[in-house]
């Protein structure tokens, strides 16, 4: 085709090149709008403006279970018109926001279910706030108070609290003088437990175990022998044979062990233990990749060979806890059984590798 052929626009462009310019016009325009805004904002924050959002906003301290908020969240997927006008709670990932003047929108996610939100600004929401929210990194878990508007729509009016922010690591602290016991039989061997189950602090199976006459530190890991032994103890001391022991010394767990946060000898990790054998070791695990890294590197452990992991934790990840248990174990333990390949249906051992 020559130049001639080219259909022209009467300024030697192509169609196909008008429109890219036009994109490009576009694309900087929004860009300079998102600019002038943002200046705004910082022009009120540097001229001293009073920021009347104080407390209600902001980044909280790595939730490490220093204490236990009486905080109910909503699920987004239970958002109906019977909560209108109702405050709730909700914990998500921002999924996408934006600012225009004095206010800015913003959508929630949790699993497939969305929640379109705005805060605007008013008697107790800054512009502070409101440059907060639009500055917030995508994919980041909040936590954010507000009032159901009709629609299924959160509109957060001028009591808006919102906070990036962390969950609570949960643990069971019993006091036993509450307490009632359950008990079932299995084979004439009768299972009692606590209801609320019993939950003791390392340091305190420690000291019952130096009380019977075991010699050991306090922060050394139980063997196999002295935890049967404690589980002796434990039944004759408060009649139940089921317990779990909180509070493990931080060297004997694993690296994504979160430390106890008023003593770092000690641990978020706990284990659960049924007629003095474990059945559950679990933990609050390090969400943050940093301290991730710093707690690899306490423990002596190459960070290029667990890079992919740490990794991981860059997209956001809610502080979390959990465990590994063995129903088989359970069912073995709870019926009073010799062997566990009595609960397995295909059990393994060197010798059967088959059906």
């Amino acid at each position: 085709m020559t130049v001639d052929e080219k259909e022209d626009t009467g300024e030697g462009l192509s169609k196909k090149a008008v429109k890219k310019a036009q994109k490009a016009a576009e694309k900087a325009a929004k860009k300079a709008e998102y600019k002038a805004q943002n200046a705004t904002q910082n022009d009120a924050i540097q001229d001293g403006a009073e920021d009347c959002s104080v407390g209600l906003y902001g980044n909280l301290p790595m939730n490490r279970s220093q204490e236990k908020l009486p905080v109910t969240h909503t699920d987004i997927k239970d958002l109906s018109k019977k909560l209108t006008n109702q405050c709730v709670t909700l914990r998500a990932r921002l999924h996408t926001s934006r600012g225009k003047g004095k206010q800015a929108f913003f959508v929630l996610r949790s699993r497939e279910h969305t929640v379109q939100c705005v805060v605007a600004v008013g008697e107790k929401v800054s512009k502070q706030m409101i440059k907060f929210v639009c500055n917030i990194t995508k994919e980041s878990i909040v936590d954010i108070e507000g009032k159901v508007s009709v629609g299924n729509c959160v509109v957060y009016t001028s009591d808006t609290v919102m906070y990036i922010v962390y969950t609570n690591y949960l643990y069971n602290t019993t006091n036993a003088d509450s307490t009632c016991h359950r008990t079932f039989h299995a084979q004439d061997l009768p299972f009692k437990f606590l209801d609320p189950p019993l939950c003791l602090e390392f340091r305190e199976g420690v000291a019952m175990l130096r009380e019977a006459g075991i010699e050991m530190e306090e922060t050394e890991d139980l063997s196999t022998p002295n935890e049967k032994l404690l589980g002796r103890l434990v039944k004759a001391k408060y009649d139940t044979d089921f317990y779990i022991l909180d509070k493990y010394p931080l060297a004997v767990r694993p690296f994504y062990t979160m430390p106890d946060p008023s003593d770092p000898k000690w641990s978020n990790s706990y284990d659960m233990f049924m007629r003095g054998e474990e059945i559950l070791s679990g933990a609050q695990r390090i969400h943050d990749a940093d301290f991730l890294v710093e707690r690899a590197k306490a423990h002596g452990i190459p960070i290029d060979t667990i890079q992919s992991y740490i990794d991981s934790f860059k997209y956001g990840c809610p502080p979390h806890a959990g465990g590994g248990i063995g129903l088989e174990r359970v069912t073995m333990l709870y019926l009073g059984l010799d062997n566990i390949r009595k609960t397995s249906m295909f059990p393994r051992d060197p010798k059967r590798i088959t059906p």
